[in-house]
């Protein structure tokens, strides 16, 4: 089951688990690797009211990358997505 909180932030939307693309990541000695996004999630913080944020997940729900948008709908546009995914309310 998707967690209702990513890095303290509450979920409000969330996708499938699929595939979205990769980042570079670094392990403990700086060697780059790549990291799989497998689900997005669309989250608020409290204290950040005025922004909504689009968290891009690996397969263990945790955080690889975030961006801040306006609204739930700017963090669904703001990517393009396979035709596959479905997005699921919390």
């Amino acid at each position: 089951m998707f967690p209702n909180y990513l890095d303290g932030a509450k979920v409000l939307e969330y996708t499938n688990k699929g595939h979205y693309g990769f980042i570079t990541d670094y392990d403990e000695n700086d060697i780059p690797f790549e990291r799989e996004i497998c689900f997005l999630a669309v989250c608020y913080y409290e204290a950040a009211e005025s922004c909504c944020y689009l968290f891009s997940c690996d397969d263990h729900y945790n955080v690889v990358m975030d961006s801040c948008l306006y609204t739930v709908e700017q963090c669904k546009r703001c990517k393009d997505l396979p035709a596959e995914t479905v997005w699921f309310k919390k």
